[in-house]
């Protein structure tokens, strides 16, 4: 791992698309499959410490085609396990039982490079280091080499870093494979419906999470979390700009959209059938890897849509390599030469040269998961005004609230 990129053998992108799941949802891997062609990423958040024979159906059935499945504990110490920073870092028997929970599941899964892991859903600043290295030893104890994502404190305040989150970087300069997971909701930006404004504060999050370094170096950023909704119960009126910012980020490695079925946020309804939310979020995946790009992941064969296909038993670790090394998922003869990245020309810039979608519905989902990202938003007038109706407005939301993860 050098300078924030994941990468096999052969140095080619792995860009994470994806989606949330329950762990009461596992029974819903085929149906996921099929209304997401193109997935490459699941983050699935346990509520229970089942075993790992629990998972071994949903983790077979997407890892079999090509998918990451990151298992995450989104417990906390209220028992109210709705993230949001709440609660307190766990000690005594808490913290054994989800130690053991992850060293179980790390040693099941230690030959299957698919199944990452992820710390502690959106914790508390307080006592987080300790807690974070305490996950991070007991995966990497039984032998697992797997990536490892590091939630931000309540999945990310803006205008803080690993400083303002009372965070030991000499700890986490000892850790190697890891990635920083950021969640972004319209909270964050403070609601503004400003495109631009929007899109500064993704960036100054993903920044920030950079400046803590890893053993590896910079860390890659995905983002764990992004939806239409901060208390999962109204929709922001942001949330379409909120979304286009999630999805045409150049500064990622990914983004996961929250979540399969749940409230307000939903990408599918009761019938499994896709939610105007979930159809964005499904044309947003079918696009596929973009081009390389300092920060993006890669993976061995680098097929399209982004997939690990071509990662062997043995060949489990991620490897990181400089922006200079990194190299273009669309092979030789693009404008940067014969598969070498260049660096987007702007923190927006193009990131795929792909055509758009004929006949999405008109909405405001729609012009928030656009086909091409545009180098100037102010010059989509579509998505630069892409409001909620005033019927979607959420009333005001406690100081408290961060997000429904």
């Amino acid at each position: 791992m050098v300078d924030g990129n994941i990468v096999g053998p052969d140095g080619k992108p792995f860009f994470a698309r994806g989606l949330n799941i329950f762990d009461w949802q596992s029974s819903r891997a085929s149906d996921i499959l099929i209304s997401f062609p193109g997935l490459n990423f699941v983050r699935f958040a346990v509520y229970n410490y089942a075993t790992p024979d629990a998972y071994a159906p949903f983790i077979k059935t997407m890892t079999d085609a090509h998918v990451v499945v990151e298992l995450e504990d989104h417990t906390d110490s209220t028992g109210m396990n709705t993230g949001g920073s709440r609660g307190e870092a766990f000690t005594g028997d808490h913290l054994t039982a989800e130690l053991n929970w992850y060293a179980d599941a790390a040693r099941a899964y230690a030959s299957n490079p698919y199944v990452w892991f992820g710390t502690n859903n959106e914790p508390p600043k307080e006592g987080l280091t300790a807690w974070q290295k305490a996950t991070y030893d007991a995966i990497r104890d039984t032998g697992n080499v797997n990536p490892i994502l590091i939630e931000m404190p309540g999945g990310g305040w803006p205008g803080l870093d690993f400083r303002g989150y009372g965070l030991d970087d000499t700890v986490y300069r000892t850790m190697t494979n890891i990635v920083g997971d950021v969640h972004y909701y319209g909270w964050e930006s403070g609601f503004s419906t400003d495109q631009d404004a929007v899109n500064q504060v993704l960036s100054s999050l993903i920044q920030d999470t950079k400046t803590l370094q890893s053993g590896s170096g910079t860390l890659p950023v995905i983002l764990g979390e992004y939806g239409p909704s901060t208390d999962g119960t109204s929709m922001d009126p942001n949330s379409a700009q909120s979304i286009r910012a999630a999805q045409q980020s150049t500064e990622t490695a990914g983004a996961i959209a929250f979540a399969w079925h749940t409230e307000a946020d939903s990408l599918a309804d009761d019938a499994g059938n896709l939610t105007e939310f979930g159809q964005a979020v499904a044309r947003y995946i079918a696009q596929g890897t973009p081009m390389a790009a300092p920060g993006m992941t890669t993976d061995r064969d680098g097929e399209a849509g982004g997939g690990m296909a071509g990662f062997g038993v043995t060949d489990t670790a991620m490897h990181f390599v400089a922006p200079a090394d990194a190299t273009a998922a669309t092979g030789s003869g693009d404008a940067a030469g014969a598969g070498t990245a260049a660096a987007p020309s702007d923190e927006f810039a193009l990131a795929a040269q792909v055509a758009a979608s004929p006949g999405g519905p008109a909405s405001d989902f729609a012009a928030a998961a656009p086909v091409v990202p545009l180098p100037d938003d102010a010059a989509d007038p579509g998505a630069a005004s892409a409001v909620l109706p005033l019927s979607q407005v959420p009333v005001v939301l406690p100081v408290d609230r961060l997000s429904d993860g």
